[in-house]
């Protein structure tokens, strides 16, 4: 999205031109930028422009880079997932990078899914971790508009930040469009010609690893001995956002497309009785229920049941690749016989 920037809160050094309203998002190079956080704020309502930001600083050991994210408003919160995990695959070798500026797709040219760009749609490691992760909307704002909870607590502790965005140098480094990248209207002017497949911005924060202790038992000369090895296991959390009027749903050009919806409500089921449903011809599909009562299961090519199916959920599932996709809900419920209802909606490009 156009960025109309400010650096006018807190202790974020002041600079109070905004950017250019000429420029427009990926009118540079896409990458990825990692450091450790220095400082952030949300920014002062003075200065906010079009939208509110918050402000990370952080440094790579050379350079000093200001991190840009939109909230929507300060009465209405930018839809966001908010996912714990240890490790991306594939993570195409962007945990292995040194502290720096990476391109990842220099401007104009094609998309490279190896390069390590995020695309919430398409990215296999990503769509394995939002699994159980619909949007959110919960507010990421306070009560008193000055202060965004949520970013603290996010950044807490934090030893390396990866922030995906648009490069820009406008009163020193730093990086923008920390969000979808895609998924507006092709026949919006002024948004339209943004949209792109792996482009997405994001942050991914990194803490302490968890260290325990495996611990084996071997026969060395004849004597028993005992071996401790320290393992160490990755922490990390993926903070995504996009604009409402962005979709989940794009085509080869990320111009955003209004999917098919199949909704079903007040599904009765019997433990030992599961719900079919499809097959559904895409390349493009979302399940979600908000009933934590039934699991539902989804199969390429073949009818799912819970002993035989590629993808298992209980809230929110999508699935990228051309495919027969078949669905199975099933009752979590242990009492054969139980009669249940739930909802399920099926999304398709």
């Amino acid at each position: 999205m156009l960025l109309l920037l400010y650096f006018s809160a807190c202790s974020l050094a002041p600079e109070t031109a905004p950017l250019d309203p000429v420029e427009r998002a990926l009118a540079w190079d896409y990458g990825v930028w990692i450091g450790q956080v220095t400082s952030h704020c949300i920014e002062g309502q003075a200065g906010e422009g079009k939208w509110p930001h918050y402000m990370i600083k952080a440094h790579d050991g050379n350079v000093e880079f200001s991190c840009a994210i939109n909230f929507y408003s300060r009465n209405e919160t930018i839809p966001y997932k908010d996912v714990t995990f240890s490790t991306m695959d594939p993570d195409n070798g962007i945990f292995s990078l040194p502290n720096g500026w990476k391109t990842l797709k220099p401007k104009g040219t094609a998309p490279n899914p190896s390069s390590g760009s995020l695309d919430f749609i398409r990215h296999p490691g990503i769509l394995k971790l939002i699994n159980g992760h619909p949007w959110k909307t919960d507010p990421l704002i306070d009560s008193s508009k000055t202060n965004s909870p949520f970013m603290r607590n996010l950044l807490k502790d934090s030893v390396r930040i990866y922030v995906f965005g648009e490069k820009f140098h406008y009163n020193g480094n730093g990086v923008h469009d920390i969000h979808q990248n895609q998924g507006n209207p092709a026949t919006s002017p002024e948004f339209g010609p943004l949209n792109g497949t792996w482009q997405d911005g994001g942050i991914i924060v990194e803490y302490p690893p968890i260290v325990t202790v495996k611990t084996f038992t071997v026969i060395i000369g004849g004597i028993e001995r005992t071996i401790r090895i320290p393992v160490s296991t990755p922490q990390r959390r993926l903070f995504m956002t996009r604009f409402r009027v962005q979709s989940d749903f794009t085509d080869n050009n990320g111009h955003g497309i209004n999917p098919n919806i199949y909704s079903f409500s007040r599904q009765v089921g019997y433990k030992d009785s599961p719900i079919h449903y499809g097959p559904y011809v895409t390349d493009q599909l979302e399940v979600e229920s908000t009933s934590s009562i039934v699991r539902f299961y989804v199969k390429k090519g073949s009818p799912a049941s819970p002993t035989n199916y590629d993808f298992i959920s209980d809230s929110f599932l999508k699935c990228n690749g051309q495919a027969e996709y078949y669905i199975c809900a099933h009752s979590q419920f242990k009492i054969s016989g139980r009669r249940l209802e739930w909802d399920l909606t099926i999304r398709k490009k």
